[in-house]
């Protein structure tokens, strides 16, 4: 090391002064660059640990949009099966969303995260399906092919898989009606008012009017069908298509056929025989109880987050 000493002088002190000095800087120096060492080591620990955190809550994020789909898929498994009362349904909505659970907690853990989906309530509707591809679009044991599906309700899943060479129309109407038309001597679809049709190919054509969807693809018309508000949904020339179909409603079984009842059949006694719907399937169109929704409770755990979310799902 260098020698920093200055030669003794005789005299004032300057020499004395001129070494403290000196010495008071390089400790100044060694205390600065260790200060500085020290605030670098603090700002990549904060940084670490930010991103560490940013991390999670992506993954926190996720999780909650991958419970709200694995629900919403658990709803639509459930009423699509065989069950005569809404019992049943809740039954087999906990049984699948047990398993489902169990899964998603187990592979959360392998990525450091402890999440649980706390099961709430379960939202009562019904579901109106035709499961026979031969028959056309018209009420149980009646020819008519103007005529009421649902009065005064939500509709979700509303799918059809039809074909027709004529023109058929389902009229949404929440106030201001809205027809789609299934135009099969054109080969489209369109929604009177709106700009736009959606080719139909030839033979039967997969509809998804909540999904606004044509065999698969967008179809920007069925964009502006309030399905999410209450609607009345009828069919007009239902008797020159033939196919199936299925939607969920979030009226009560009981409720939905006495509308429908009433408005097919201005006058007569409720039920009317023949009534709109079948009690089951039965290759006619029939009602059942089905979940129309769901909510529940999502939490994700890390060292660095708690989140906790109320979520809903209505699927379709």
């Amino acid at each position: 090391m260098a020698d920093v000493s200055l030669p003794v002088s005789a005299g004032d002190g300057s020499a004395d002064r001129a070494q403290l000095l000196l010495v008071g800087a390089l400790t100044l120096a060694v205390v600065f660059l260790s200060l500085s060492l020290l605030l670098n080591s603090v700002i990549y620990t904060e940084n670490l640990a930010t991103r560490q955190t940013n991390t999670d809550v992506e993954k926190a994020t996720t999780f909650r949009f991958v419970a709200v789909d694995v629900l919403g898929d658990a709803i639509e498994h459930v009423n699509r099966g065989d069950a005569s009362d809404f019992a049943t349904r809740r039954d087999d909505y906990r049984n699948v969303t047990d398993v489902a659970i169990r899964t998603l907690g187990n592979h959360s853990a392998t990525d450091g995260l402890a999440t649980d989906i706390e099961r709430r309530t379960l939202s009562r509707g019904t579901r109106i399906a035709d499961d026979n591809a031969t028959s056309t679009l018209t009420p149980e044991n009646d020819s008519r092919g103007n005529w009421t599906v649902v009065t005064d309700a939500r509709v979700r899943n509303a799918r059809l898989h039809v074909e027709t060479d004529d023109v058929v129309r389902i009229v949404v109407d929440d106030g201001t009606a809205r027809d789609v038309v299934l135009d099969g001597s054109a080969d489209e679809l369109r929604v009177e008012g709106e700009s736009g049709a959606c080719a139909l190919a030839g033979g039967r054509n997969w509809i998804d009017l909540t999904a606004a969807r044509v065999d698969g693809e967008r179809c920007r018309p069925l964009t502006t069908l309030p399905l999410d508000d209450e609607v009345n949904v009828s069919i007009a020339n239902g008797t020159d298509a033939t196919g199936t179909y299925s939607l969920v409603v979030d009226r009560y079984e009981a409720g939905t056929r006495s509308a429908v009842d009433t408005r097919n059949a201005p006058g007569q006694c409720t039920p009317p025989s023949p009534p709109t719907y079948n009690d089951s399937d039965a290759g006619r169109p029939y009602t059942s109880p089905a979940v129309y929704a769901a909510t529940a409770n999502v939490s994700v755990a890390s060292q660095d987050i708690d989140f906790r979310r109320t979520v809903r799902t209505a699927p379709g």
